[in-house]
């Protein structure tokens, strides 16, 4: 039944005590078999490794593999309940098993004559265990892994520190992250299906390795076992997990407190995995540093400065990393601070100075002996065939193994110490006593000092020909150039029924300008590392260029085709609008963009030029021209009102010589023409509000509650305070309507409030997404937070926190190129400069939390207002008519 030949390796008369005889085969299900026959004992092994270990557990089932262990014990039909372990031990036999992150081993030791019954009961489970548990035996040994878990770590010294070590030390999607031993919710959440799976993908022949050592006879023990084990159906190919090595780029202090009676420290580095390069090295540098009264850290620890209890080092192994680790218990009065220093002084001079000749010569000695005892027991040769099995794929690699510690240097060593000991990444894990009190750094919460003095960059302003402002911020710290050209057209000048023809107009003009088309147009900036833009408000239409300082008079030239020969082609248009209508069509279905929508028709008046989006609606964007795009850039697109705005690495004159260039031949207005005003008139004032509009979407999960309400424009004075005001109702995290529905009831993900400033008036919008079931609760927070606010209940600290608010606000600002554009030309729009920042900030100081609170009095007006609720619209009736 079996596959392979045989192979059978001989010692020789000269060979070496590591060298150890063995006979390897594979059945036809791909159970590997190694014999090892050793006559000096009446006695046998069979050790048996499956290739799974801990890393192989799905998440959420941490400590699967070790309670799969315990129930391997359980019994099957053929040998029931405690059967295995009573024959055995009937016949002067035991056994045990271990699994760690890589592997799962049982082994079986008896006297000769037991072998046979001892492969007799491995096949048996290996074929039939699984299957046979049901939920009582899941459940019982669910409880003894538990207990297991609660006796060797949860009530024992320094247990809790071993249980958290691997999820401090591996990252959450690294096989080793969590241990071996699992968590106690993992435990319960096992169920006897996945047993059921667990059984039939790993514990399948051809996932194990069998090891018979002892007093046997090879012949008549390979016929037994291709008997016993032949016919057990090969399983599918295991597929095992791998993992790249763990990085830590800086040191990671982690404190427990824990009842144990010494404070301890471990210092732990990522370290070579097992029986990789370096691997022995490491093992070798743990015995030098803390081994014996003359090693380093026993020597200036304990002998030379009682500062700690014991110290060890060692270097702890597994396939997929390693970490080499420093323990030391502090003695009562020490700091760990002072033992950890120590410890990182004598690992430096170690890696500086390297081990002594003579201390390397020993250590290796003394691992020599330690490897070759274990070789004395059939118990551990039994262990080892299998571990080199594993690891090497080759069962004698006894010699390999010595001669990795054998052929270790000085050089080697101190090479691999600073590899590992010599990087700033490790864990320390702390573990202090209860008793011990941590010296509490954070105790008094620091003052936040007083704000420095701000003042925004000034401009350099020019003047073109024609007319056209320039402001002109130079900053070299990067090579690049922002620009903003802003005419003084919006949305709110487009003809009545065309809404979004100014939104077209501005990115047709984008698309193509001069003699290039649309593709060669685009080429043409991206060769210069540019970008042209537009975007359409309400009152402004502003180009914004983006370059590489170096190309600005090559991409200025492009804006300037682009804004004075626009291309227009037909095949544009119709490519152009196609797509905004699609985006029309999507916005129209989202919630929040039909809460705007009906807001402001609302709000302003259905006629209003501020009632439709500035991009328009599907019903007003499919029916324009192209002729009404060019009708209107040629009617509306002048140099007269427009202003430039330029930041980054640029000179002001060789600016304006640029744009002088570009656009000094833009003809404005034929002499005796009048330039077109614009009035945008004021909304009709409402009463008796606020006024309820519904957009019914049945049966939607969330509703939008959003409020306008009227508020002063911005040239009303007091326009700072009622920002401040508006920034406490629910412009930050911590404000009012966000602490309330996120922070305290969790209906929302977020709520918040603005000021919004638009000639001829101001308005303020509140605005939230609740879960429907929520809205009417919704609802009334709002309006309770609008009747607090108004009682004049603002006090000092929310003042000092809003006003550092919108300070930094106001200085992130002019952290950025493109930042500092828009802020400088937001500021033009109301006819103020950047100058006016500083001196806004400092009046600013002045305010008082009463002259917040007389603002608070009369700034928010429900009677003027409007509430807009997007959501299921007969389930929010109901809430509020229950709410009354």
């Amino acid at each position: 039944m079996w596959l392979r030949p045989v192979i059978l390796f001989a010692a020789t008369a000269s060979a070496l005590a590591q060298e150890v005889p063995y006979e390897r085969f594979q059945l036809e299900n791909g159970l590997t078999v190694i014999l090892h026959e050793d006559h000096r004992q009446p006695q046998v092994a069979v050790n048996t490794w499956y290739w799974v270990g801990a890393k192989e557990e799905e998440v959420g089932r941490s400590g699967f593999a070790h309670l799969f262990e315990h129930l391997m014990f359980r019994g099957t039909e053929r040998a029931p309940g405690s059967s295995f372990d009573d024959l055995m031990e009937v016949g002067g036999g035991w056994n045990n098993a271990s699994t760690s992150q890589d592997r799962t081993n049982y082994y079986d030791i008896g006297p000769s004559e037991l072998l046979p019954t001892l492969l007799w009961l491995e096949a048996d489970r290996m074929q039939a265990l699984g299957p046979n548990i049901d939920q009582a035996t899941l459940d019982n040994e669910r409880d003894v892994v538990r207990n297991e878990r609660r006796q060797s770590y949860e009530d024992v010294p320094y247990g809790q520190a071993d249980l958290e070590f691997q999820r401090l030390f591996y990252p959450s999607d690294h096989p080793y992250h969590i241990p071996v031993i699992g968590s106690h919710a993992d435990l319960v959440a096992a169920t006897v299906e996945d047993v059921h799976d667990f059984f039939a993908t790993y514990y399948v022949p051809n996932n194990a390795c069998l090891v018979v050592a002892g007093d046997f006879d090879s012949a008549a023990t390979r016929e037994r076992i291709e008997r016993y084990f032949g016919a057990i159906p090969r399983g599918d190919d295991v597929q095992h997990v791998s993992a790249p090595p763990v990085v830590f780029d800086s040191r990671r202090v982690h404190t427990l407190i824990d009842d144990v009676p010494f404070a301890r420290t471990e210092i732990i580095w990522v370290s070579p995995p097992f029986l990789e390069d370096g691997d022995a090295e490491m093992d070798l540098i743990g015995e030098l540093l803390a081994t014996g009264v003359s090693s380093p850290l026993v020597q200036a620890l304990i002998v030379q400065s009682p500062l700690v209890e014991e110290v060890e080092a060692y270097q702890s192994s597994s396939a997929l990393g390693s970490e080499f680790i420093i323990s030391a218990l502090a003695r009562p009065g020490v700091s760990l601070d002072e033992v950890e220093a120590v410890i990182e002084r004598e690992v430096r001079e170690f890696l500086a100075a390297g081990p002594s000749e003579d201390g390397l010569t020993r250590q290796k000695a003394m691992m020599e002996a330690q490897i070759l005892r274990r070789l004395e027991s059939v118990e551990e040769k039994a262990d080892l065939l299998n571990r080199n099995q594993f690891h090497f794929g080759e069962p004698d690699s006894f010699k390999r193994d010595l001669d990795r510690y054998r052929n270790a240097t000085v050089d080697s060593c101190v090479e691999w110490g600073r590899k590992v000991l010599g990087q700033e990444g490790r864990v320390i894990l702390r573990v202090l006593p209860e008793a011990i009190q941590l010296e509490d750094h954070l105790g008094a919460m620091p003052e936040v000092g007083p704000s420095p003095a701000f003042a925004a960059p000034v401009p350099v302003r020019l003047e073109l020909s024609n007319g056209i402002a320039v402001e002109v911020f130079p900053q070299d710290q990067i090579p690049l150039v922002e620009l903003n050209l802003v005419l003084p057209v919006g949305s709110a000048q487009d003809p009545a029924g065309k809404g979004g023809l100014g939104h077209m107009a501005g990115q047709m003009l984008v698309e193509a300008g001069g003699e290039r088309d649309a593709g060669e147009f685009a080429a043409a900036m991206e060769r210069l590392g540019a970008e042209l833009s537009v975007s359409v408000g309400r009152r402004e239409t502003t180009l914004h260029l983006s370059v590489l300082a170096r190309h600005l008079d090559a991409a200025l030239d492009l804006m300037g085709d682009a804004l004075l020969r626009p291309r227009l082609d037909p095949a544009d248009w119709e490519r152009v609008q196609r797509a905004h209508l699609a985006s029309l069509r999507v916005s129209a279905e989202n919630p929040m963009a039909q809460a705007r929508l009906a807001g402001a028709r609302a709000f302003f008046g259905a006629e209003h030029p501020y009632a439709h989006p500035s991009g328009g609606t599907p019903q007003t964007v499919e029916p324009l021209l192209l002729n009404d795009v060019a009708q209107w850039l040629s009617d509306l697109f002048r140099p007269e009102g427009v202003r430039i705005f330029a930041a980054g690495d640029l000179e002001a004159t060789a600016l304006s010589t640029s744009l002088e260039r570009v656009l000094g031949s833009w003809a404005g207005l034929a002499s005796g023409d009048e330039r077109r005003v614009f009035t945008i008139p004021a909304p009709a004032s409402l009463t008796g509000g606020p006024r309820l509009v519904f957009v019914d979407r049945p049966g939607a999960t969330q509703t939008v509650i959003r409020f306008v309400l009227p508020a002063p424009a911005e040239s009303v004075p007091g326009r700072y305070t009622r920002e401040l005001v508006t920034t406490i109702l629910g412009g930050t995290y911590t404000s009012r309507l966000n602490a309330n529905l996120r922070v305290d009831k969790a209906i929302t993900y977020g709520a918040g409030a603005t000021l919004v400033h638009v000639p001829p008036l101001g308005y303020i919008i509140a605005s939230a997404q609740v879960q429907t079931e929520y809205t009417g609760v919704g609802v009334r927070e709002f309006t309770a937070e609008f009747a607090r606010l108004s009682t004049g209940d603002i006090d000092d600290g929310e003042l000092s926190k809003a006003r550092r608010s919108q300070r930094t606000s106001l200085i992130e600002a002019f952290a950025m190129l493109e930042s500092t554009l828009g802020t400088a030309q937001e500021l033009a729009s109301f006819g103020r400069n950047v100058e006016s920042v500083a001196t806004e900030l400092e009046a600013a100081q002045a305010l008082a939390a009463s002259d917040l609170n007389a603002a608070a009095k009369i700034l928010l007006n429900l009677d003027g207002g409007v509430l807009v609720l997007v959501g299921d619209e007969a389930e929010i009736r109901r809430q509020l008519s229950e709410a009354k």
